[in-house]
């Protein structure tokens, strides 16, 4: 039924026509009962007298706010604000004043929306929506989550905050181009909101990641299960340009108010487990976890005090010796360290996800290819020997796009023989991107390099994958190594070094520290050994001595 109108005449319609503002007498259920203003409001047009409800006049991802602001208005005696842009189809942007009032039987709301001038629309509101995908954005997200919080505080209910973020949008953008990237990203959006509650927000607030404002919710088995529907939406391909395309999303949440209360803590902690969930291989939906984690401020004085150490050389390579089955130095590998402000040891599992955190890995690791091969090239010249040095690549540095140039420049810069360099990589550099790797260790052979898998057996390559690979080692990690003779260690141990064989690699075994470990291994079918029981990481000067009286435990019979 359409809505009452007042007469042409009407004092309040004539002041409203003079000030392009609108009216709305409202039920306490919201219901229109009487509206004026409506045929002189610019942007408004006839399409206003068919609205029944003034929660229809808005988007149905802002009828939630709309909606609290009413019932805070229905139930005090005070002027309740709202700036909530009108649906699309009304141009013109108002900011509104609820005011309750009960009358004895009658109890309701009157609405007035003040003509926001376009001049002051576009220097003062700084837009609420994504314009690609038509969601509200990072703005409106945090306004909808301090009003959600306000009312939590009033009311005592709970919400919960999850972040989403996309996994092979880059991908899509490079190979059917931007447009299509934005196509799948207003599909995402629509799947989204296809499968959330009319109160719930989804926002787009990055470039390949939204997010979701959920009333009612503390349950964290609800909204793992809820991640898992989600994620089962995302995965499902994508139609663009007439072809299939998978994506795949990493979720995380909070919840108000057992994980913050603050707009800031809940987004941090939604933050902190989509990382969480990243790190265990993505593809999955994680809670936010209140066990205490690295100091944010400590992380970063941490990474100042590393750019600093830079800058004045306070970092240096140790050299670990590389030994065959029978006690012989083949070769060293180039271990990093750093003395903090000269003078205090910072462990390498400390400072070198800081430098690959903050992107000084690139320049880290570049110098410690060069260092590495002119110090191991002046040994060989000098000795008349051919040790082999082994270096450690980052998976930032490996992915970087001049790494083989890098390799090639380090090369050149000292002379050292190709065959004599052995880059050491982690199963997840091999895993993130397999086609790509396959593709660099193609070009690294070709140039002669060699390649070897780092604490083989702690990530989670698949076997098949190996053989496609082109790579000189498999280096076994020292958890396998420690509790030797551990009948199932041992078994693992075999395992490796038969797979070695059969598939033309060295096996070496790392963490050696003991006679009775070097025996066992020897005895396994292992090819070579590192650990403390034949050196320590050693200055290089304290290598060459090393080298020169081939001062090393001798095998004694078994």
């Amino acid at each position: 039924m359409p809505m009452p109108m007042p007469a042409p005449e009407s004092p309040l319609e004539a002041l409203l026509a003079a000030s392009g503002d609108l009216a709305f007498h409202l039920s306490g259920t919201g219901a229109v009962t009487y509206a004026a203003g409506l045929d002189t409001a610019a942007g408004f047009g006839p399409a206003g007298s068919a609205v029944q409800s003034f929660f229809e006049l808005f988007a149905p991802e802002d009828q939630s706010t709309v909606r609290e602001a009413f019932d805070e208005a229905i139930g005090a005696s005070k002027r309740v604000p709202l700036n909530v842009a009108l649906r699309p189809e009304f141009t013109t942007r108002f900011r509104w004043l609820l005011s309750g009032y009960d009358a004895g039987a009658r109890r309701g709301v009157m609405a007035v929306g003040h003509q926001i001038p376009d001049e002051e629309a576009t220097t003062t509101d700084p837009g609420m929506h994504d314009v690609l995908t038509g969601l509200p954005n990072r703005l409106l997200l945090q306004d909808r989550c301090e009003q959600a919080i306000e009312l939590g505080n009033r009311q005592g209910s709970s919400f919960a905050l999850l972040l989403l973020n996309l996994k092979g949008f880059n991908k899509v953008n490079e190979a059917f181009g931007v447009r299509a990237g934005d196509e799948l990203l207003r599909q995402v959006a629509k799947r989204l909101l296809s499968h959330v509650r009319s109160s719930d927000t989804v926002a787009r607030i990055g470039p390949d990641e939204f997010a979701l404002l959920m009333p009612d919710m503390a349950d964290p088995e609800t909204m793992l299960k809820l991640g898992r529907q989600l994620l089962a939406l995302t995965e499902k391909a994508f139609i663009l340009e007439d072809t299939e395309v998978h994506v795949s999303a990493s979720m995380g949440f909070s919840l108000y108010p057992a994980h913050g209360l603050s707009h800031e803590a809940l987004l941090q902690g939604a933050t902190a487990a989509l990382k969480d969930a990243k790190d265990a291989g993505g593809s999955r939906c994680s809670m936010f976890n209140n066990a205490p984690r690295p100091d944010a401020r400590a992380q970063l004085t941490l990474e100042s005090a590393l750019h600093q150490g830079v800058t004045n050389g306070e970092l240096y390579l140790h050299y670990q010796p590389l030994v065959d089955i029978e006690g012989q130095i083949y070769g060293a590998e180039a271990l990093m360290r750093w003395n903090r402000g000269g003078t205090v040891p910072v462990s390498p599992a400390e400072f070198i996800p800081v430098a690959e955190e903050c992107g000084l890995i690139q320049l880290l690791g570049n110098w410690a290819l060069k260092a590495a091969t002119a110090g191991f090239a002046r040994i060989n010249r000098e000795k008349n020997m051919a040790l082999t040095i082994s270096v450690n690549v980052s998976p930032r540095q490996f992915r970087g796009a001049n790494f083989l140039q890098t390799v090639a420049d380090a090369l050149a810069f000292s002379g050292l023989p190709p065959h004599l360099l052995q880059l050491e990589i982690t199963e997840g550099i091999l895993m993130t991107d397999p086609e790509a790797a396959a593709r660099l260790l193609a070009k690294i052979t070709e140039i002669g390099v060699q390649v070897a898998v780092d604490d083989f057996g702690t990530g989670y390559s698949s076997l098949a994958y190996l053989k496609r690979f082109a790579l000189s080692s498999l280096k076994i990690d020292r958890s396998f190594v420690k509790d030797l003779p551990a009948p199932k260690d041992l078994a693992i141990c075999r395992s490796v070094f038969s797979l070695s064989h059969e598939l033309g690699l060295k096996s070496v075994a790392e963490g050696v520290e003991t006679q009775e470990q070097w025996h066992i291994l020897r005895d396994a079918g292992c090819d070579a050994i590192q650990g403390y029981f034949f050196g320590k990481p050693q200055s290089l000067s304290d290598f060459e001595a090393l080298v020169d009286a081939q001062a090393l435990p001798q095998m004694k019979a078994a």
